[in-house]
């Protein structure tokens, strides 16, 4: 199994290259989000397969396209760049029968081109969304609480990030340090190399970036296409686990 990994993981960089870049649009902060209704059950997390109900109005309140009517709710897997940025950001962590209202800025929509005839250039975009159905990704996200329980029983953990960002902020204590993916979002061959001598198919292992994003892409692949059946994505990060005090070590120290 583990003579896959070396193949399909050489393409991740063509996904983060195709992929659209949340950086290159706007901040995740952009985008305006009101709780109508607090859904129950599985939350939608990336890579998550969701069902969405919704109905897409202009800021002037002109309906532009709507699920409700055609009785289908539209379906997309959360993340993966399937849809405009805003959604990927306003859906996330809700749950089946949760209900938002999405402002989404034109750079986390359609942009100065507009779509279809319908948007016009530079629309901001108002979305009443209701997650209909959650299928969890092929791969768990943990909270730092359950890192800390994991990192107890023995699991390792790999910091996936660039050696500058681990000067920046320092290390989760016993941390794996390898590097997955150059400033330009292009795999590391030397990541293959690390994982293949140190993590067994089927072993538990946890990756950690800076806010959970690179390692929900890298950990989705591991699981599908790499033969890894237990990655464990720490959800939000390093910059989540400084937030909360926890210990920390700097590089060379």
């Amino acid at each position: 199994m583990h003579s896959n990994v070396r193949r399909y993981l050489l393409f991740l960089c063509l996904i983060f290259i195709t992929q659209p870049s949340l950086a290159s649009h706007g901040a995740e902060s952009d985008v305006g989000i009101q709780e109508v209704t607090i859904g129950q059950g599985i939350e939608a997390l990336p890579y998550s397969d969701v069902d969405v109900h919704y109905t897409g109005r202009l800021e002037e309140g002109t309906v532009f396209d709507s699920s409700v009517g055609r009785g289908e709710p539209f379906q997309f897997t959360l993340g993966a760049g399937q849809v405009i940025p805003g959604w990927d950001i306003g859906i996330r962590g809700m749950k089946p029968g949760g209900k938002r209202v999405l402002k989404i800025p034109p750079a986390l929509a359609y942009g100065a081109k507009g779509a279809g005839g319908v948007i016009p250039p530079n629309a901001t975009l108002i979305f009443d969304v209701e997650l209909v159905a959650v299928t969890p990704p092929p791969f768990d996200s943990i909270s730092n609480s359950q890192l800390v329980t994991k990192l107890e029983s023995g699991v390792k953990l790999i910091d996936i990030r660039r050696p500058e960002e681990w000067q920046q902020t320092g290390v989760v204590d016993g941390s794996i340090k390898s590097t997955a993916f150059d400033g330009q979002g292009r795999f590391m061959r030397s990541f293959v190399e690390m994982l293949e001598k140190t993590v067994q198919p089927d072993e538990e292992f946890a990756v950690i970036c800076r806010t959970g994003n690179r390692t929900a892409t890298l950990s989705n692949w591991l699981a599908t296409k790499g033969g890894y059946k237990n990655v464990l994505n720490v959800q939000d990060g390093i910059t989540s686990w400084i937030a909360e005090g926890r210990s920390i070590s700097k590089p060379g120290t």
